[in-house]
């Protein structure tokens, strides 16, 4: 049972959508630009901050939509058959925009010594080599990393727009046309990705449920059910929150994305060539334990952790658990999981003698799926012959949460701590086997067959890092006042 937030410390009017509810959305595209001529850029964008979604406006869509649903449900609209017309959806677009260091140093932010982090500052290019992305070193020793071309250059922002309907996005993205011309912006490139179709709406391409373990804000979500992770106050997701900082970080957030293409016809070759095997679990059961113990959730979205043998149908959104006791134990949800690994629990924070808070390490995933589904040919050949995969977006107050998680954690094979001392002992518990990042020799984890935690398991790349950027998502008075001022 949950119970209504006290009163809100935050003006949800002032923040961007995406940050705050997180917008509503079967379509959506991610137009990646640079600023030509600065003045008349902030001008345009003086007269666009109107078009801005905020998560005010998020909180009154959803209840739009939520009622939309019911009165179809009402009115008996809704038919069961797969093959028959589809009531049509509720009409809802949403435009947020954001900035990298190098576009607000362009607009005469001082960048460097007010927004108080490092990566932000140096751009994820520079960060490259430190998140595990594959690359090479050039002749004067800089490394490059095997991403698109236009992320190999400065960004300056990127629009990112959302709609139920490819006819919606489209006239979305023609306001932004028909706003920002003369050559106050050029476009560098543009990616589209969309909720898959049917029953897999709502899952990754590995097929998994996805975005259920987003933190909830003190003051402004619902109160979490007992068992669930606690909240968050504003500040691990929002900036500026300390009335010291500058006026144009208050109510902002920093952005991470990330191109992520994903292997898929690999994936499920891998786990159909290695079942785990277990007395009376049939081979392809087999398989389907060992890609919930290699992400720490059956696709359905049931927590390993809750229901160690099969998927529930009534824990598919579950949060009610914290690894509580097995800081050194990893029968029931190995120590190198992938939400294990990403979001740790009472690793950290029941950690002796120590406790780690992981209020500053949370983040809020805003993903979609991009790329087609698996064609025939792939799947027989299991080799991936088109590109799809996530674009990946987070929200977070600093942009170590997301590094933290990635190289510290998620590429780390002796994290969490506590497998230094697991019972059975085990070599490592290994890396992420999803997002995580290392050479061939350190692609393995322990603790996948559940009867014998320190058994090994190598496994090849399912993730490939294509690209990505860090920008800055100010608030709507930032916007006025600081940005285009």
């Amino acid at each position: 049972m949950t119970t209504t937030p006290p009163p809100a410390v935050v003006d949800l009017s002032n923040v961007q959508g995406d940050i705050i509810g997180g917008f509503p959305k079967k379509t959506q595209a991610l137009v990646f630009f640079t600023i030509g001529n600065v003045p008349t850029f902030k001008a345009q964008l003086k007269d666009f901050v109107s078009h801005i979604t905020t998560s005010s406006q998020v909180k009154v869509k959803r209840a739009d939509i939520r009622l939309h649903k019911a009165t179809i449900q009402k009115d008996g609209e809704i038919n069961e058959d797969a093959y028959a017309p589809k009531p049509p959806l509720l009409p809802v677009g949403g435009i947020n925009v954001s900035f990298s260091a190098f576009g607000l140093t362009k607009l005469g932010i001082n960048v460097n010594d007010e927004s108080g982090d490092s990566h932000f500052n140096s751009g994820q290019f520079a960060d490259a080599e430190l998140l595990g992305d594959p690359g090479m070193k050039d002749k004067d020793g800089k490394f490059i990393p095997n991403w698109e071309p236009a992320f190999k250059n400065h960004l300056d922002g990127v629009f990112i727009v959302t709609a139920e309907s490819h006819a919606t996005l489209n006239k979305e993205l023609s306001t932004i046309d028909h706003a920002f011309n003369h050559g106050s912006i050029h476009k560098v490139t543009t990616l589209h990705g969309d909720v898959r179709p049917g029953k897999e709406s709502g899952h990754e391409h590995f097929g998994w449920k996805d975005g259920i373990s987003n933190p909830t804000i003190i003051g402004i979500d619902d109160i979490p059910p007992i068992g669930d992770p606690h909240q968050v106050p504003p500040s691990s997701i929002l900036t500026g929150q300390d009335p010291a900082s500058p006026a144009w970080l208050k109510d902002g957030s920093f952005l991470c994305f990330r191109y992520l293409f994903q292997k898929v016809p690999e994936f499920d070759k891998f786990r159909h060539d290695n079942p785990i095997v277990l007395p009376g679990l049939p081979r392809d059961k087999g398989s389907e334990l060992l890609g919930a113990r290699m992400v720490g959730r059956w696709k359905n979205g049931t927590p390993i952790e809750l229901s160690p043998t099969h998927p529930d149908p009534d824990l598919t959104n579950a949060n009610n658990f914290q690894f509580k006791d097995q800081q050194h134990d990893q029968t029931r949800c190995p120590f190198a999981a992938h939400i294990r690994k990403t979001f740790p629990r009472d690793d950290l924070e029941a950690l002796q003698p120590r406790p780690v808070p992981l209020d500053n390490f949370r983040i809020m995933r805003r993903g979609i799926p991009f790329g087609p589904e698996l064609t025939d040919e792939e799947r027989h050949h299991h080799t991936t012959k088109k590109d799809r995969g996530l674009l990946f977006l987070s929200y977070q107050g600093n942009l170590n949460a997301f590094t933290t998680i990635q190289r510290t954690w998620a590429d780390t094979e002796t994290f969490p701590p506590g497998s230094a001392t697991a019972v059975p002992p085990v070599a490592s518990a290994g890396i992420d086997p999803i997002i995580g990042q290392a050479d061939a020799s350190k692609r393995n984890m322990s603790g996948l067959n559940p009867q014998d935690a320190t058994l090994e398991q190598s496994f090849p790349v399912f993730v490939d890092p294509h690209g990505g950027e860090y920008f800055f998502s100010p608030s709507i008075q930032s916007l006025k006042e600081s940005i285009s001022a």
